[in-house]
């Protein structure tokens, strides 16, 4: 089966809190990755699982998981 990647970028918003959730349940991975910076220590997150939740929030340019 094809997998396809969907991709979020986080804008570079000090004080910005998002929440994805990954609602299929295809083998599609739903990437997040943020426009400087990084989450918490990494380049990217991925969620691969339904119904999974990533919560984010940008403290001076950097992402943290919440």
């Amino acid at each position: 089966f094809p997998v396809t990647i969907i991709g979020v970028t986080l804008p570079a918003t000090s004080g910005t809190t998002f929440n994805i959730k990954k609602l299929d349940s295809s083998l599609n991975a739903v990437v997040l990755a943020p426009a400087s910076g990084l989450i918490d220590g990494k380049t990217e997150q991925r969620i691969l699982n339904q119904w999974e939740c990533l919560s984010v929030q940008n403290f001076e340019g950097e992402w943290y998981i919440i």
